[in-house]
């Protein structure tokens, strides 16, 4: 019985191995019949693109009869450009909003009703190039894509004989790119 059911089980396995072998012989012919290829693109599109921020105030403490008699008021604010790394850019200022009320030389000036006070903004410490839309002297930069702070110098000259108050101006921030 010992032969008997040796021989029947060489003649299942033989059988199961055929079995299995031609199976994996068809699973494996048609997984692998052939191979076809295709490229595929794959792209990004990257604008320049510039934000303006993180502005702080230039404010100055102007006092026409004792400090500032014969020395000009300085104080610093700061901006910041914020641009595409690589992109090129351009921060202008413009005018303000009381640039037809100036004395002296000046570009601009600041209002308390209607009493102004002039004053400029410099984009270097030494205050010799005005910061001043259209004078194409405007402050420029290459982006990095981190924020780049720039400093404005503003100045306000000696000897304006003005009333005691509060004095504004708005000017306007442009990043060109």
């Amino acid at each position: 019985m010992e032969k008997g059911y040796r021989k029947m089980t060489k003649r299942k396995l033989s059988k199961l191995a055929a079995c299995a072998a031609s199976m994996l012989l068809a699973v494996s012919g048609a997984a692998f019949a052939g191979t076809a290829t295709v490229n595929v693109g794959v792209s990004a599109n990257i604008a320049n693109n510039c934000t303006v921020g993180n502005v702080s105030a230039i404010a100055f403490t102007y006092d026409p009869i004792v400090a500032n008699h014969s020395s000009p008021a300085v104080a610093t604010g700061t901006i910041d450009v914020t641009c595409t790394s690589g992109a090129p850019w351009t921060l202008d200022l413009d005018n303000g909003l009381n640039n037809g009320h100036v004395t002296l030389s000046q570009n601009r000036a600041m209002n308390s009703g209607s009493n102004y006070l002039s004053y400029d903004i410099y984009s270097d410490s030494g205050h010799s190039t005005v910061w001043l839309s259209g004078s194409g002297k405007d402050v420029t930069g290459t982006g990095s894509g981190a924020a780049q702070t720039q400093t404005m110098y503003g100045q306000v000259p000696a000897a304006q004989n003005v009333p005691a108050g509060t004095y504004n101006d708005t000017v306007v921030a442009t990043v060109n790119f």
